[in-house]
């Protein structure tokens, strides 16, 4: 296997490996082990290049890092792309054990974990060449998914109590864009709660799914923009957010599990806030999968994992509270929360070596 470790500005360390006789190709950026060691998202998707997959783990790294210091985890962040070309699907439990083997070369400097287009099959696979890994179908407090999806439900909670001066959900419009894993134990919590279930995806048997099962309207997916409802929840790939579509927004709430929601994240924060709609942090909402990694690693059960879980209510709250009291958008507070936390660690890290 053909190792190299270029050189990133943003990121701590980056490596790339390949090896050509059994295809597999993968990118690790490291943004941060301030805090601890990264927990790294591993991502298995159709890149066309290494640029490509380059791009994808160093947009989605620094997430990581936002996503453990603001849930004071202590945990850095890093992410991971795994490549899956077409033809080679019948290699992919190889690719996930050599991925494994790469991880375990770190040497607990990074934990891997699962992301978009991994499964709890492609984790076991890695588990099975590194202990430094988390999830899999033996995976501690249970599935990631899940936990994810109750934090996005704390989210929309928290989010609605604002805007609406309730605690109650009953009859309030969601539209989840992206019904898998996540997407879908969400539209069963909020069918639960009362809401009314507008959802979107590209893959037609997950609408069909969500419309049997949960009484959900379908709607296609470039028109979930538009759609009149009270929460618009991104559940898939990222990128929603952005000059064109930002305008076009007809809701109130914007709250999802899709990391990088925001294009260009300041100023598309920035945008929605002077339309005065409500954003939820991506990387406060979907915290819920790294305490699950949290407690697998300090073997807590799923009881303490949903007890932290319930708390990112609070976290949202906060910078709800705190966006109004400054005027600032919710990003911004969010980002100021993050760079406080880091550099008070790091102040303290320096102490120690004087």
């Amino acid at each position: 296997m053909n190792i190299r470790r270029p050189l990133h500005s943003e990121m701590e360390e980056v490596i790339v490996a390949h090896d050509e006789i059994t295809g597999f190709h993968a990118v690790i950026a490291i943004h941060s082990t301030l805090l601890g060691p990264a927990v790294c998202g591993t991502r298995f998707r159709h890149y066309h290049n290494e640029q490509e997959a380059l791009e994808d783990a160093t947009k989605t790294a620094p997430q990581a890092t936002n996503r453990a210091a603001l849930a004071n985890i202590p945990f850095g962040g890093a992410s991971a792309a795994v490549f899956c070309r077409a033809g080679e699907e019948d290699k992919r439990a190889q690719f996930f054990r050599s991925f494994g083997k790469l991880i375990d070369t770190l040497e607990g400097q990074v934990i891997a974990t699962e992301d978009l287009g991994c499964n709890m099959e492609d984790v076991n696979n890695i588990k099975n060449s590194t202990p430094f890994c988390c999830g899999g179908s033996n995976g501690g407090p249970g599935d990631s998914a899940y936990f994810t999806a109750l934090g996005v439900l704390r989210s929309i909670e928290a989010c609605v109590r604002h805007v609406y001066k309730t605690n109650s959900l009953q009859d309030v419009k969601v539209a989840v864009l992206g019904v898998g894993r996540v997407g879908f134990q969400l539209c069963e919590m909020l069918h639960i709660a009362g809401v009314k279930l507008y959802v979107a995806d590209i893959f037609s048997e997950h609408v069909q799914r969500a419309q049997e099962e949960l009484g959900a309207k379908v709607i296609r997916p470039r028109e979930i923009i538009e759609q009149k409802v009270d929460v618009i929840s991104p559940c898939a790939i990222g990128s929603l957010l952005d000059d064109s579509t930002i305008p076009r927004l007809n809701c109130k709430i914007i709250a999802g599990s899709s990391n990088n929601q925001l294009v260009k994240p300041y100023r598309h924060a920035r945008m929605i806030h002077n339309r005065e709609l409500i954003y939820a942090p991506d990387f406060a909402v979907n915290a819920g999968a790294l305490y699950t990694n949290a407690c697998e690693i300090d073997n807590h059960d799923a009881s303490y994992s949903t007890i932290l879980v319930n708390g990112i209510h609070d976290t949202i709250d906060r910078i709800l509270q705190n966006s109004d009291k400054e005027n600032i958008p919710t990003y911004d507070i969010a980002m100021k929360m993050v760079k406080d936390k880091l550099r008070r660690y790091k102040a303290r890290k320096i102490t120690q070596y004087l």
